[in-house]
């Protein structure tokens, strides 16, 4: 389970473009195409080097007017959606 002390990275060998601001991916694995709408693309994007969810929040709220509690569990979602379909995976802490 991701919580908000989870470091993690997206998976390197995922085929992915970006496109109007949204990110399409193609797990040339299991042949299957994800394709994100802008936030979804910003989190993959963010995620390109090891960070830990907290960070991922911290940077997140930043850009986006939204409440730190809609935040986080919008972000949850979206982090162990990725984590399901492999596109991310944690990592060790340092």
């Amino acid at each position: 389970m991701i919580t908000l002390n989870t470091q993690f990275v997206r998976i390197k060998s995922l085929i992915w473009t970006q496109s109007e601001g949204e990110v399409v991916i193609m797990d040339i694995s299991t042949g299957k195409y994800y394709g994100l709408n802008l936030v979804s693309s910003d989190i993959f994007l963010r995620c390109a080097n090891q960070i830990t969810v907290r960070d991922l929040i911290n940077a997140l709220m930043e850009s986006y007017t939204v409440e730190r509690s809609a935040c986080e569990k919008e972000t949850l979602d979206i982090l162990n959606v990725f984590l399901k379909k492999g596109i991310i995976e944690i990592t060790p802490s340092l």
